[in-house]
């Protein structure tokens, strides 16, 4: 008798727990094709040639800031020129 009721409880978590990961797997799926959809439309979007400036300006001074030897192979007026063609200044 114990052993049945063992087996039912068994039986009854193990479907519980199929019916949670399934819905799991649903929800992950549908988050991630909302994911897809909003990346494609940010990557096909146009963006203003300020916001690309600024990011290059960024871009820039963090290198500036973090690379150990940003001028050992090029001169500092020759990055300075390279990043401002990227403006096209």
């Amino acid at each position: 008798m114990t052993s049945k009721i063992y087996e039912f409880i068994i039986l009854n978590t193990c479907n519980k727990i199929k019916n949670g990961l399934l819905i799991f797997g649903v929800i992950i799926f549908l988050v991630s094709c909302a994911s897809v959809e909003k990346h494609n439309l940010q990557v096909t979007q146009l963006h203003p040639v300020e916001d690309i400036h600024e990011d290059i300006n960024k871009v820039y001074k963090q290198m500036q800031r973090h690379h150990p030897l940003l001028y050992q192979f090029v001169s500092k007026d020759e990055l300075d020129f390279k990043f401002d063609s990227l403006k096209g200044n």
